[in-house]
């Protein structure tokens, strides 16, 4: 194949590898664009779930609902609209602290215990973190978040998630539309 390439003009040689150079830089600089892309994707899905969880946590109405050991109607409302509000949000979930469900976006999942180990770091001192878990749906991005009554005491904590396979759908169509760029 070098013989062959020697054979060619000068320009044609000059032409060839121009060609060869530049297509090199560009499916390097595409793909170095659609890691950092699919990477600052990944970290914004981070910060709203992380954030969502924050918020819930804090809400005055879900401490008190946990404190009093059972679900509240006008919780639900609000964390309903919620969920609904945050499209990029799959599931928000509400626990005490011994797992058993207050509220989750699922109705038919309520009451059953959630004490799957994902939890443990948070029910030991820890405020929040984010983890990868999985689901009967599939793998989850979870934020968790401690819910403390006024005292400080440890009541309970709220997850926020998202399915994996959503922020797959987003990187998949990114890369769909970087080939495309670079074939025209």
């Amino acid at each position: 194949m070098i013989r062959r390439f020697q054979r060619l003009s000068l320009e044609r040689q000059l032409f060839l590898s121009f060609f060869t150079l530049c297509a090199v830089l560009l499916l390097l600089f595409t793909g170095t664009t659609l890691w950092l892309d699919i990477s600052r994707q990944r970290q914004s899905m981070d910060g709203v779930i992380s954030n969502t969880a924050a918020y819930v946590a804090s809400l005055t109405p879900v401490a008190d609902m946990l404190e009093r050991g059972y679900p509240d109607p006008q919780v639900r409302q609000e964390l309903d609209a919620m969920s609904q509000t945050l499209s990029d949000l799959d599931v928000i979930l509400v626990c005490d602290a011994s797992g058993m469900r207050f509220y989750h976006t699922s109705r038919q999942s309520g009451g059953e215990t959630e004490l799957t180990g994902d939890e443990a770091a948070l029910l030991q001192d820890r405020d929040s973190y984010i983890t990868t878990g999985y689901s009967t749906r599939g793998e989850q991005r979870r934020a968790f978040h401690a819910v403390y009554d006024p005292q400080g005491e440890l009541v309970g904590f709220v997850m926020v998630s998202v399915f994996t396979s959503e922020i797959l759908r987003g990187s998949l169509r990114l890369t769909c539309y970087s080939l495309v760029l670079l074939c025209v």
